[in-house]
This record gives structure tokens, C-alpha cells and sequence, in this order.
């Protein structure tokens, strides 16, 4: 197993809200890692049994540069 399935915990309002509210935590996550492996992870690192995986890929923003222009 490994450790570094876990990257960060998501911080957003929303994401608060459904912890307090509902129990549900969000992470990132390693891209490659199944939802076995995300299971095992949390059980072992926290101490708690999960119920339900919900996972998707989010596109990354393309970046744009401005161009140098000479007058």
C-alpha cells in the first residue's frame, strides 16, 4: 500500500459544509490510484470504515503567456 495515495484535503466552503453536515471528506488524490486503494488508505490512516468512493479527473486550466512584443 502505499502512503502517498492521499496528496491534501480539499478546503473549500462547500467541502466544510459536507464535513460538518453529512460526514463526507473530500481528498485529492494520486491519479492513478483505485478506489481500493483510496478505500485501504483512509481506513488504515484514520481509523474509520468507509462507506462510499466517489472520485472524478478534473481537466487542468491551460496556462497562456503574453507575447514579448517589440514596437
Amino acid at each position: 500500500m502505499n502512503a502517498y495515495i492521499l496528496r491534501a484535503p480539499v478546503i473549500t466552503e462547500k467541502s466544510m459544509f459536507k464535513a460538518q453536515s453529512q460526514r463526507v471528506y473530500t481528498f485529492y488524490v494520486e491519479p492513478s490510484s483505485t478506489k481500493q486503494q483510496i478505500t485501504e488508505t483512509v481506513e488504515k490512516t484514520f481509523g474509520v470504515n468507509v462507506i462510499d468512493i466517489r472520485t472524478t479527473q478534473v481537466a487542468g486550466k491551460i496556462k497562456r503567456r503574453p507575447e514579448h512584443r517589440i514596437v
